[in-house]
């Protein structure tokens, strides 16, 4: 008789009984097993989303578009959100409002105009009535994309199924984007405007991802000059906007080298209940004090024109090298000018008190403007033009030692909420 030897449990019986002992096991466990009750059945995908529309949402659109057929609207946009990606108009008030704004700029120019996430088509309704060269819808939810299609007075118009807006997950290639953008003959930045943007964004991901094309040269800019009417959160606007007057904890990298490139301008403000998803209600932190939650501010940005020949655009090392000269000066609350630019160009201190600049002058007491002129003087100066910026993992770390800012990373994209409070993000 052979012995089952290999497990404790059932050491010194033979296999026929330990056989048997598993056929009963195994019949019991059968017998026991009780089937779910029809009523405990799991809820599918649709039941629950029905279930989450939330009320107070319903209840506004009955009240503000009374014309609107509910189920032309994805069940996942009737809902709060917590990291909504994209943002839709819902009230033809507020449409019409942002268009009698937006007409005297569109009209200005002749470059093509890109409306993204038209959803419902309020806005672009508006916008057929100008006089505009050329229109272009980018809508990558398939419901609202067939329900443009399908519309009568988008005959002549190109709708477009994807999202520029999130370029940075489903752009790999620079062929890819060149196809989405197909319409769009590029240009170089010094000439007039190669295209108007219209987009709402719900956070900073596509701001950081226009920074990359600057630092990279390529991407959305490549194209050429952008005029952009960004419709941006109140926290983002006050990152946007932030100088030497502004707390050190918001005069960050972001800022700078946003106002550097652009011209930002504010147009006006919406309640942030004409979009949907509606965004969850945050907790009331002192950061978030004097900033309103429930408004949209309507920015006008503008490439400036005459970056690239102050900066020397031949030399794409430096449009890499200001963004880590900025990056690395811009952040803590005591960063002097003179011992950390002599760190890197040694000898460099005589010319920056020519500019009337004293060992005790902090970079955080420069605006954005200032600041470029300092890296643009750097490069113009015989014998300092290719100056060189810690970059790797031991420079940074002596850097670091040196108590010099070293955040470099400000360019990563990740989902993230509108929180204004964590004080420890690069940008």
């Amino acid at each position: 008789m052979i012995l089952f030897k290999q497990s404790t449990i059932y050491h010194g019986k033979c296999l026929i009984h330990l056989t048997k002992c598993l056929q009963y096991c195994s019949l019991a466990k059968t017998e026991t097993k009780l089937e779910p009750e029809p009523s405990e059945k799991k809820k599918t995908k649709k039941d629950k989303n029905q279930k989450q529309r939330n009320p107070d949402i319903a209840q506004y659109l009955k009240e503000h578009y009374s014309n609107l057929d509910m189920n032309s609207v994805p069940e996942k946009y009737l809902k709060k959100s917590k990291r909504a990606k994209a943002l839709y108009l819902v009230n033809p008030q507020t449409a019409e409002s942002l268009a009698n704004e937006l007409k005297p700029h569109l009209e200005k120019s002749k470059a093509e105009v890109i409306e993204c996430n038209p959803g419902l088509g309020l806005l672009t309704h508006h916008l057929l009535k100008m006089k505009l060269s050329n229109l272009n819808l980018h809508e990558p939810d398939p419901l609202f994309y067939k329900h443009l299609l399908n519309s009568s007075s988008l005959r002549n118009v190109k709708v477009f199924n994807n999202d520029i807006l999130q370029v940075p997950k489903c752009i790999t290639t620079a062929n890819k984007l060149d196809s989405m953008l197909e319409y769009i003959q590029k240009k170089p930045w010094e000439e007039d405007c190669i295209y108007q943007l219209i987009a709402p964004l719900n956070n900073q991901n596509f701001l950081r991802y226009i920074l990359r094309n600057f630092s990279n040269q390529n991407g959305i800019l490549a194209f050429g000059r952008p005029i952009m009417y960004l419709l941006i959160t109140p926290s983002t606007y006050q990152k946007l906007i932030a100088g030497p007057h502004e707390p050190w904890n918001l005069y960050k990298p972001l800022a700078v080298l946003f106002q550097i490139i652009f011209h930002i301008e504010l147009l006006s403000k919406v309640d942030r209940q004409t979009f949907v998803p509606w965004p969850t209600q945050y907790k009331k932190t002192e950061s978030k004090e004097n900033i309103s939650d429930n408004l949209m501010y309507l920015i006008r940005i503008e490439g400036k024109k005459h970056l690239y020949q102050k900066l020397g655009k031949q030399n794409i090392l430096r449009v890499k090298t200001l963004q880590k000269f900025v990056t690395h000066v811009i952040g803590r609350k005591k960063q002097r000018i003179i011992p950390t630019i002599e760190q890197w160009v040694p000898g460099f201190g005589p010319h920056l008190i020519a500019q009337n600049i004293n060992v005790y002058t902090l970079f955080n007491d420069l605006t954005p403007d200032e600041i470029f002129d300092i890296f643009c003087m750097i490069q113009h100066i015989p014998g300092y033009e290719d100056f060189n910026i810690p970059s790797n993992t031991k420079q940074v770390d002596e850097v670091k030692e040196k108590h010099i800012d070293t955040s470099i990373d400000m360019f990563h994209i990740e989902e993230e909420e509108e929180e204004d409070d964590d004080i420890d993000k690069t940008l």
